[in-house]
């Protein structure tokens, strides 16, 4: 790495500590949902649905997103 993209690294890893995103810094999965399309949109889609039901605890919420999931139309 050349020596001024070093330095500017070093800065923002002094400035943001734990959070610069990188090769190096932080993992990033290789198949991130925030990169897949369709994940993204499947999440964003359960968000919608599971909300409703505003659960009250860990397990009413589980089982709402796999009812929400077993629920979604396969078109």
């Amino acid at each position: 790495m050349p020596g001024d993209a070093r330095r500017s690294k070093q800065v923002l890893r002094e400035i943001f500590p734990g959070k610069l995103i990188s090769l190096r810094d932080v993992g990033w999965p290789a198949r991130s949902f925030d990169i897949a399309r369709c994940y993204s949109f499947l999440w964003c889609y359960l968000k919608s649905t599971v909300y409703i039901h505003r659960s009250q605890n860990i397990k009413a919420l589980k089982d709402d997103i796999r009812w929400e999931i077993a629920v979604i139309p396969l078109q």
